[in-house]
């Protein structure tokens, strides 16, 4: 005798988190030769969860300036990042300097990466440069996580 099957409950499928690995850039626009570069990456951890990693320069010729102590914020996301720089000395006709400042790591469980990720690095400068009064350089990227 057949048995009569048993009725099934339809259990939705778990969401699938696609797997990221990307990178990108941001530039300042001081209007000047000197700015900050921002390179980012993202990408899926074994575990399915997502690192973002940020690095920070300054690209600039000549310069010269005090360190900056504490005055220097890097943001991925909600997390913050508070950074010092040191005393900067490149004499005129040295050439193109890219200084790394700073990098930071943020790791997002899974499902949880901002569907729109901001990261922005900010350095305080309060001098002139060519010519130019700067006082704060801000790089800022924002990245659309569900296109990548």
């Amino acid at each position: 005798v057949p048995s009569e099957s048993e009725p099934s409950e339809s259990i939705p499928d778990d969401p699938v988190y696609p797997a990221i690995n990307a990178t990108g850039h941001a530039v300042s626009d001081t209007g000047t030769a000197l700015n900050l570069w921002l390179d980012w990456s993202i990408e899926t951890l074994e575990d399915g969860s997502y690192k973002v990693h940020a690095d920070i320069y300054l690209d600039s010729y000549s310069i010269s300036c005090r360190p900056r102590d504490n005055l220097n914020r890097l943001s991925i996301g909600d997390t913050d990042f508070i950074y010092s720089t040191p005393k900067l000395s490149y004499e005129k006709d040295s050439g193109r300097h890219h200084t790394h400042f700073t990098s930071a790591d943020v790791i997002y469980k899974v499902g949880e990466l901002p569907e729109t990720l901001e990261i922005e690095a900010s350095w305080f400068f309060n001098g002139t440069y060519s010519g130019v009064e700067i006082t704060t350089i801000i790089v800022s990227a924002s990245i659309d996580t569900t296109a990548l």
